[in-house]
């Protein structure tokens, strides 16, 4: 789980946009849960109400209530911790070991961007979350009431891994062992069965804790990021994407937190929103934003061919937007240098199908692509080429 920055901008102000845009959501935290129709819900204040889906029901755990899974206050009633001492994986071991050792993954940090395997790390956040499902499972029926925040902070580090992905194969295997424990019994309780319904409580509270907890992290990454534009603009957020680059925050999980915010912002305006201008300024902003995330999630982890993609898609994008053409000279040779004939090919192709595009759809609005600073740049390119060894056929 991701804390927040303390040098972090608290309130970030854009000129025209409305300060209390994308403020902190309100104490009461909503953790959203499906499960078939045919379960009886979780013994807890809850109200349901019917999905979209046929045959299911949606069913809201709100933790405004002084007994809330994230209230820090002490309860009367057992609780439900993470204790050392009765936490065992399905292999036995300690699950609490996991922690220290997959520590590199606090806030969602990819397994690609740790040291280790992919498959250790994964398998590590796997069997972390096992024991704690079992643990939740201990006292039946689930209450969500009884759960502890600081268990649950110290179990969300897992529950990012991989963009859930180690969550739901957790949730998967226990499902599977639920299935086996009930048996004949099915959902007969009286009879020893039940299990099964009860991991499917579990899995939806955890999902719902999940969910908000990427909508509080995502909210947090955005902050900075606008912080990053006011302050020192396009070079202060490449030095702000570069450092969460760097420490594992770009993931698919912003991604799409962006992309919601892009699409709701999109209606705001489109149906007149009461932000009035300052709602376009900022969907104008978001938008940049999600363009250049993208861009930075997709050189995160990927093979050496993707991340040579990326690092053109940026050059390209960069010299765009300068208009010295000495500077542009400088930025080519600075970037691709003196190495590798086939980094100037691909980026010499990139330059092509670019003017090619533009040439196809002239007259359009086509924004930063300007036709005049393509032809330069291919001109700059093929001179430089022709410094490489073997490159004077470009």
């Amino acid at each position: 789980m991701q804390s927040s920055d303390s040098s972090s901008p608290s309130d970030t102000v854009i000129p025209g946009v409305p300060s209390d845009t994308l403020s902190p959501p309100s104490p009461s935290v909503r953790y959203y849960s499906t499960t078939p129709s045919t379960q009886s819900p979780p013994p807890t204040t809850s109200s349901s109400s019917p999905s979209l889906e046929s045959g299911r029901v949606t069913t809201e755990y709100s933790t405004s209530s002084t007994s809330g899974p994230l209230n820090s206050s002490p309860y009367t009633s057992p609780t439900v911790d993470w204790d050392e001492g009765n936490v065992q994986g399905s292999a036995g071991s300690s699950v609490l070991s996991g922690f220290d050792r997959a520590s590199p993954l606090e806030g969602g940090m990819t397994n690609s961007d740790s040291e280790g395997t992919p498959s250790t790390l994964d398998e590590e956040a796997v069997l972390a979350l096992e024991g704690y499902i079992s643990i939740l499972l201990s006292q039946l029926p689930f209450n969500p009431s009884l759960v502890t925040g600081e268990s649950l902070e110290r179990a969300s580090k897992f529950m990012m891994v991989n963009n859930g992905e180690a969550l739901e194969t957790a949730i998967h295997k226990t499902e599977l062992e639920a299935v086996g424990i009930d048996g004949v019994n099915g959902d007969d309780v009286e009879e020893g069965g039940g299990r099964y319904r009860e991991v499917q409580k579990v899995a939806g509270f955890l999902r719902g804790y999940r969910e908000a907890e990427v909508s509080r992290v995502g909210r947090e990454k955005v902050r900075r990021l606008l912080g990053s534009v006011v302050e020192g603009g396009a070079e202060g957020l490449d030095r702000e994407l570069e450092r969460m680059r760097r420490e594992g925050e770009m993931d698919d999980d912003l991604v799409r937190f962006i992309g919601r915010n892009v699409r709701e912002q999109e209606m705001l305006v489109a149906g007149g929103g009461s932000g009035g201008e300052g709602s376009g300024k900022l969907l104008e902003v978001l938008k940049m934003l999600n363009e250049r995330v993208k861009v930075e999630a997709k050189s995160t982890g990927g093979t050496e061919e993707e991340e040579e993609g990326v690092k053109n898609l940026k050059l390209l994008a960069e010299l765009l937007k300068t208009e010295e053409r000495g500077r542009r000279e400088i930025k080519i040779k600075k970037e691709l240098g003196k190495g590798k004939l086939e980094r100037y090919e691909t980026f010499q192709l990139l330059v092509e199908d670019t003017l090619s595009y533009v040439g196809a759809n002239r007259g359009s609005n086509m924004g930063l692509l300007d036709e005049g600073i393509l032809e330069d740049v291919l001109g700059i390119v093929k001179e430089a080429r022709k410094e490489i060894p073997g490159g004077k056929g470009g």
